[in-house]
């Protein structure tokens, strides 16, 4: 089986647009922002994960990451869904 990493490059605009409906979508673009302005594009990248839990904004580099912010979905935790 083999693994896929799928790569979109896109604007906040764009972000903002797909996100608008959603109450908590000021948080997550102030975390993209965040992380914009952070990275170092000749050695880092700035993404957003879509997961199932919702979305993580990370600054990818050779050493790791580093989580920036997010926006998680009600039901779930950090961890993953809880039980209500």
């Amino acid at each position: 089986m083999h693994d896929f990493l799928i790569v979109k490059v896109t604007t906040v605009a764009e972000i903002a647009a797909c996100l608008e409906p959603h109450p908590d979508a000021t948080m997550l673009l102030t975390a993209v922002s965040e992380a914009v302005e952070r990275y170092d594009p000749s050695t880092e990248a700035a993404i957003l994960l879509e997961v199932a839990s919702g979305y993580q904004v990370l600054i990818l580099s050779p050493e790791g990451y580093d989580y920036v912010g997010g926006l998680t979905f009600e039901g779930y935790g950090l961890l993953g869904l809880t039980r209500g």
